[in-house]
């Protein structure tokens, strides 16, 4: 058997198979060379939903098809192409892997928005490796990317894991909750609480910054 996972990368996969047998219910002659065992082709979700047991090959639409309430954990490490957002409860489980946003100016890798918005970040390995990691993908003078952005009475919980991002790890925009509860945040600005109504608990965690820890005017 053959065993595909695709890493959340667009397009199509390619895949090339030489001497090896997929049918011959049509009447083809199977080479001498060839076995007469069928080959099995299983492609493996990057991201599943554990609550439903439903696979996926990239986070947004993992998150698009989630219920309030659902388990979302990464099975590889994966690319996030564009802004994924959030906009109910949720909690995504790194699992030991490493989820990548590149980007040349400074969005954000997860939006969490809304009321009704509350993902969980945990790390369900031990010694935890699962990794949030923002990329600045041009080569100016400006440090550009950032985590995760909560905005619009949106929460965040952050159980363990890692964050690592150029510019900021987590922004706190208008009303926005958040509850830093273990794991890492590495960044220039670990936590900005930026807008007005934002508030934040710390409990527990680390956040290594060559700038500011917490900042910000929430």
């Amino acid at each position: 058997s053959i065993t595909l996972t695709h890493l959340g990368f667009p397009g199509d996969i390619t895949l090339l198979l030489s001497d090896v047998l997929l049918s011959d219910r049509d009447g083809f002659v199977i080479p001498s060379e060839a076995s007469a065992t069928a080959t099995t082709l299983t492609l493996q979700p990057a991201v599943l939903n554990t609550t439903q047991n439903q696979g996926y090959c990239d986070l947004a639409s993992a998150v698009a098809s989630a219920t309030a309430g659902d388990n979302i954990q990464l099975q590889a490490d994966i690319t996030i192409p564009t802004t994924v957002t959030v906009d109910k409860a949720l909690t995504l489980d790194l699992n030991g892997k490493v989820a990548t946003y590149s980007t040349t100016d400074n969005s954000y890798a997860l939006k969490v928005d809304g009321a009704a918005a509350a993902l969980t970040v945990v790390d369900g390995i031990t010694p935890s490796t699962g990794k949030i990691l923002v990329v600045d993908a041009d080569a100016d003078d400006v440090t550009d990317g950032r985590g995760i952005e909560v905005t619009n009475g949106g929460t965040l919980l952050f159980n363990s894991g890692t964050i690592e991002a150029p510019y900021a790890g987590v922004y706190l925009m208008e009303n926005a909750k958040m509850t830093l509860n273990g794991g890492t945040i590495d960044s220039y600005y670990g936590i900005v609480t930026r807008k007005p109504g934002a508030s934040l608990t710390v409990t527990t965690g680390t956040i290594t910054t060559d700038g500011f820890a917490i900042s910000g005017n929430g």
